[in-house]
């Protein structure tokens, strides 16, 4: 098993592993040492701050001890963990670490770096360091988009911390050993399927927590069909797993990360490349998922040596793949000499044919061979296909006089210009003509809307269809108990595939939007998630019950209530 471990981890490209939680037996580390792989070596002091001193400080000072004289000789030993995650509510805490930093500075003479947790709970407490272990699974936990705010956040805290400006540049180093998730309590439901609305709700009404988010927990990052698939972790793990390893490394002062698994997967070896080419929106993070057709995009892109040799008389090209083994060149730039260990910024514009399924493949090419390789699946559509009714527009319909004017006036540009409606101006709800169709504005600012059970049943009596397009507030009461709740997400999982409006499109349409919001698909949901729910807003593992609906349609007697809250219009 160790032999098989080691294989597997250099195989995937992987450099580095640490013994969570506990140190590890000396037959690994020999092993380490003949494998050439580098140990993170990490005591036994995990979570609890529930501790009795002096019995406690007593007790480390001898496991410290032991522990470096068992690992002190192996070269595979690279640094020291003291514990895991440790928070400080008691206040022998840090100076306990302080103290254990000190006596391991001083005494191993290899001068090894260490660390006083990995994890780094101290919060606002000084300790000695000299790593900077972050733990986030960003993807699992939270949206995957919002890591680069979270990384820069944390880069100023340490800084300011330590009252070191230029800490990550001089020496201390900066790692991420708990990264991405999916990797426990994640468990196949050979029973759930998909599109099947009941099978959906049961998993909505499911406690759902960090530590057991059962399918519903993962479905604001993937879909719920991926979560409780029967390869639910390895596919979670790398759909999302590619996008935060490739942040990170496009944030240059980051020395290492690691997803949160004791497996070695094979297809780690797309990240860990020496050379790696990545692809971008200019100002952010946002990868090339749709782009549109037949007009030009212009991205940024880097390219990272982490070799220890300078990358020289190199060329990227850029090709398509698409279904049926056909491959189109789309563009080709030469790689200005990059240092070792260093990076290339810059810009290039690709115009991509119309795909509703494609592979972007980048390739770094050296002396005719390839060095560096990158992909992204896609799919690029007109703008006309994207704006094109999925089923013939009414002829006219009633547009709602809110207090945003130029909500309204886009709106009416949107509906009118676009699909051809003829608009009708509506002061207020109660005044709908029967049959009618209202329309409720696109909101960009926060407005109250406000439907009571009681008007929704006249106007369905009536025979209207109220269509609410996107708002951005919570101060809205809606019919059936619904009301409107903060949640930017850039993924919207898909309830009900065969309905009419997602016809041609898949899942991953609903997955990173190119527009304001920095690739959000959704900012504000309607929950509870209930029968008319036709796309859900699924929870994270820093808020698992933020579960509710971004598109529903429901009859309500002879009329129809219909809210979409994805950004549709603002897109």
């Amino acid at each position: 098993k160790i032999d098989d471990f080691f294989t597997h981890a250099l195989g995937a490209g992987t450099v580095i592993a640490r013994t969570a939680h506990q140190p590890i037996s000396e037959r690994v580390l020999s092993a380490a040492d003949e494998y050439g792989y580098m140990i993170l070596y990490e005591s036994g002091w995990c979570f609890s701050s529930k501790l009795k001193f002096p019995e406690f400080r007593d007790n480390s000072l001898v496991e410290i001890r032991d522990m470096l004289e068992i690992a002190y000789r192996h070269p595979s030993v690279c640094a020291w963990s003291l514990g895991n995650e440790v928070p400080y509510y008691n206040h022998n805490a840090a100076p306990l670490e302080v103290e254990i930093y000190d006596w391991l500075k001083a005494n191993d003479k290899h001068g090894r770096p260490v660390s006083p947790q990995s994890g780094d709970f101290s919060g606002g407490t000084f300790v000695k360091t000299d790593i900077c272990d972050f733990h986030d699974y960003i993807g699992q936990a939270t949206d995957w988009l919002g890591f680069r705010k979270g990384l820069a956040d944390y880069r100023a805290f340490k800084e300011k911390k330590y009252k070191e400006p230029g800490l990550f540049n001089t020496r201390a180093i900066a790692l991420g050993f708990e990264t991405v998730g999916y990797t426990w309590n994640v468990n196949e439901d050979k029973s759930f399927v998909r599109g099947n609305l009941q099978h959906y709700l049961n998993y909505t009404k499911k406690e759902s927590s960090w530590g057991a988010p059962n399918g519903i927990g993962c479905a604001g990052t993937v879909p719920l069909f991926k979560a409780v698939g029967p390869d639910a972790s390895n596919e979670c793990l790398a759909w999302m797993g590619k996008r935060v390893f490739e942040l990170i490394r496009n944030h240059g002062w980051w020395q290492g990360y690691a997803a949160w698994s004791s497996t070695p997967f094979p297809y780690w070896r797309r990240w860990t490349q020496e050379i790696y080419p990545t692809l971008a929106l200019p100002g952010g993070d946002l990868p090339p998922t749709h782009p549109f057709a037949d007009e030009p995009t212009e991205y940024t892109v880097r390219v990272h040596n982490s070799r220890d040799s300078v990358l020289s008389g190199a060329t990227l090209k850029f090709s398509l793949a698409l279904p049926g083994g056909t491959e189109k060149d789309l563009a080709t730039m030469e790689i200005p000499e990059i240092a070792d260990f260093k990076s290339f910024e810059g810009k290039t514009t690709l115009v991509f044919p119309v795909a509703n399924e494609a592979q972007l493949r980048l390739r770094v090419v050296k002396d005719g061979k390839t060095v560096g390789q990158n992909y992204y699946d896609m799919s690029s559509r007109s703008k006309k296909d994207l704006e094109a009714p999925f089923a013939t527009p009414p002829k006219e319909a009633y547009l709602l006089e809110t207090d945003s004017a130029e909500s309204v006036r886009l709106t009416w540009f949107l509906l009118s210009k676009g699909f051809g409606i003829k608009l009708h101006e509506l002061k207020s709800l109660e005044e709908a003509k029967d049959n009618s169709i209202v329309v409720i504005p696109y909101e960009m600012d926060p407005q109250g809307v406000e439907i009571s059970d009681a008007l929704m049943k006249t106007l369905g009596e009536k025979g209207v269809t109220v269509f609410m397009l996107e708002q951005n507030s919570s101060a809205a009461f809606l019919p059936g108990g619904m009301n409107l709740f903060d949640g930017p997400l850039s993924f919207s999982d898909i309830v009900i595939p065969s309905h009419p409006v997602f016809k041609g499109l898949d899942w991953t349409d609903f997955d990173v939007w190119n527009n304001a919001h920095n690739g959000k698909v959704v900012n504000y949901y309607v929950g509870p998630a209930n029968e008319a729910m036709l796309a859900c807003h699924g929870g994270t593992l820093y808020k698992p019950k933020n579960v509710g609906a971004t598109l529903l349609e429901g009859k309500v007697g002879k009329g129809r209530l219909i809210i979409n809250q994805l950004l549709a219009v603002e897109s």
